[in-house]
């Protein structure tokens, strides 16, 4: 080999070495950079928590890394105990943080909803807990996770907070009306009907209360007509607007009534 092609492969080895230790300093100083980042997931502030999960998704692949999608999905957990225990001391999170956690809050949702693992059982639980309206695309995304998603719901029903039980049924309602297509077992079927009904006349919140019996307008058949007819007449929930008084359960019964009469070509 002449003394200059030996130089040259040198001068390439070199240059070689170079770019290796060059990055693997830049992959080193982004590791210990994340690795910070995800200690500050764990602050007790949430505008530094924010601060990082931004921080943390501008990282190219972090989103990738199992540990990573893992600090998150805690982080979602704990947030959403956040906002229970707000609830529960009678705040809400716009009350007590501000509109900007609920803006770095959806953000955060939403962008874990895009990567997210639908057919894990974790995944699916804190997905349920999070803070959503019954009738948004999140919800309807978890509805179609199909029977594991039925006990996770159940479960949701028991919470002490109206608005968890209102998604609940929601979710439960959603399920229902696809329950051909997720070929779900006949005792999910039955169990989820008989909690839609006992939903509607029993539970302490109205509005969950009208959320069922909105259900039962989309899927009940003539022998709910009955029991909505009894809801019409003598749930107890009213509220003023301006003036006028409205019972905001009877008049969905009265609209659930009409939509079960029409589908079943009754006058």
């Amino acid at each position: 080999m002449s003394p200059s092609i030996l130089a040259f492969l040198l001068r390439v080895a070199c240059l070689s070495f170079v770019f290796v230790s060059v990055k693997s300093e830049i992959l080193s100083a982004q590791d210990q950079n994340l690795s910070q980042l995800l200690d500050k997931l764990m602050s007790k502030e949430w505008v530094e928590r924010a601060a990082a999960v931004g921080k943390v998704l501008k990282i190219p692949g972090a989103l990738q890394s199992a540990d990573v999608r893992t600090a998150l999905f805690d982080l979602l957990d704990r947030e959403n105990r956040v906002i229970e225990d707000s609830f529960r001391r009678g705040l809400g999170v716009s009350n007590e943080y501000g509109e900007e956690y609920g803006g770095y809050y959806s953000a955060f949702l939403g962008k874990l909803s895009e990567v997210a693992d639908y057919e894990d059982k974790r995944t699916l639980q804190i997905f349920a807990r999070a803070s959503y309206n019954p009738d948004s695309p999140f919800a309807r995304q978890l509805a179609e996770s199909g029977q594991p998603i039925v006990p996770i719901a159940l479960e949701l029903l028991k919470s002490d907070l109206g608005w968890r039980r209102v998604n609940a049924i929601a979710i439960l309602g959603m399920v229902y009306e696809r329950r051909q297509v997720h070929r779900l077992p006949e005792e999910s079927v039955e169990l989820i009907k008989q909690t839609i009904v006992s939903t509607a006349t029993k539970d302490s919140n109205s509005v969950t209360r009208q959320t069922a019996v909105e259900i039962l307008g989309r899927t009940g058949t003539s022998s709910d007509l009955p029991l909505l007819r009894r809801i019409a007449a003598t749930d107890p929930a009213t509220y003023k607007r301006g003036k006028i008084r409205r019972y905001n359960v009877r008049e969905a019964a009265n609209e659930a009534i009409a939509a079960i009469r029409k589908r079943m070509g009754q006058k």
